[in-house]
């Protein structure tokens, strides 16, 4: 009776709380998605996904975690029955192809700029009131810029004076690759970043 369950306790575990919702993700939720997916690219560490994140499936907790494999030639039955026995709206269950073409793209980034494997790690710019986020990987030969814009509005970003030309923009978390809009102000690069959008740039590499 003394001990303390880390896995289904009311400190961790959804499955008993009014919140948790077992519903498909929504368009907002998707875009979250593919800004955690980036930060998985591009960050220090080894990249682990669950299988099915890159399918689209989804899942609140047990037994709503550990749902079949959804397969590209495969049809399914909505899901339409909840764990805790409440009511709610069926939901289409399938192979998310859309999803699935940006998991590939974004994989491709990390294993076509070794410097997201191996190169050294370094904040470079961060508001946490308009929730953005920025750092740089970097080995001798190359370097990426990484920006990460959670907030709600666009994210003006003044990009570092070191740069040595010109950036190059070489990923989006958007749909619309050019919602990203470089410009520059004086001497200074800018990028306007919209909500819930990340984007990666080839940073110049300066001369010494």
């Amino acid at each position: 009776p003394d001990r303390f369950d880390f896995d289904v306790s009311e400190r961790v575990s959804p499955r008993n709380s009014d919140q948790c919702q077992v519903r498909k993700p929504n368009a907002r939720e998707r875009q979250i998605q593919r800004l955690v997916a980036l930060m998985q690219m591009t960050y220090v560490g080894a990249p682990m996904l669950y299988y099915g994140t890159e399918a689209g499936m989804w899942g609140c907790d047990d037994p709503c975690d550990r749902m079949p494999m959804v397969w590209q030639d495969l049809t399914y039955p909505d899901q339409a029955k909840d764990p805790l026995g409440r009511p709610r709206k069926a939901d289409s269950v399938g192979f998310n192809q859309e999803l699935f073409d940006y998991y590939r793209r974004v994989i491709q980034l990390r294993t076509d700029n070794s410097v997201l494997s191996h190169g050294k790690f370094e904040i470079v710019a961060h508001d946490d009131q308009a929730m953005f986020f920025a750092f740089r990987r970097r080995t001798n030969d190359a370097a990426v810029l990484v920006a990460i814009n959670r907030g709600e509005n666009d994210f003006l970003w003044q990009l570092p004076s070191s740069l040595g030309g010109i950036p190059r923009q070489i990923f989006s978390t958007a749909d619309d690759s050019t919602s990203v809009s470089l410009g520059k102000e004086g001497e200074h690069w800018t990028v306007k970043i919209p909500p819930l959008c990340a984007v990666v740039f080839d940073e110049p590499m300066a001369e010494e």
